[in-house]
């Protein structure tokens, strides 16, 4: 996917990475954890030991470090793409998206409701990856919109 989205890039076009997506939801990108020392900062503690982003980032990166990464840089092309094409969605598009697979999933509204918690659920689809595809889907259809 990394490959393919490369491709797709300009020629003379900066990396993906060293431009923020200026479209992008605002909790798409999750602040750094930072203590008052400057330090790392701890992210959880347990019993007598605490466990600070430090130790925890190489084994998250291990965990799902690439599926991460896609994604930050599929949001970086899709955000360039739709600042060439003056595509903003607002929160109106991403909650078109949500209903269009609502409805899409089940014609009782319950019963789509709780389909779709399931997949989120399964997905491990929490409100920042969420909101960050919902963005993508709605930055997709304007693309294609004729």
């Amino acid at each position: 996917m990394i490959v393919a989205m490369m491709l797709c890039a300009p020629p003379n076009a900066p990396a993906p990475a060293e431009k923020a997506p200026a479209t992008a939801p605002a909790d798409a990108v999750p602040p750094t954890a930072k203590s008052v020392d400057g330090a790392a900062g701890i992210v959880a503690i347990w019993k007598d030991q605490t466990v600070t982003w430090d130790r925890l980032r190489p084994v998250l990166s291990e965990l799902a470090g690439s599926a991460a990464l896609q994604e930050v840089l599929l949001d970086s092309v899709l955000a360039e793409r739709a600042r060439e094409r003056r595509i903003a969605p607002d929160e109106a598009a991403m909650h078109r998206e949500e209903e269009t697979l609502l409805r899409y999933m089940d014609k009782d509204p319950a019963r789509a409701q709780r389909l779709l918690d399931d997949v989120r659920a399964r997905q491990g689809l929490g409100p920042t990856r969420w909101r960050a595809l919902l963005w993508r889907n709605a930055v997709l259809r304007a693309l294609v919109a004729p």
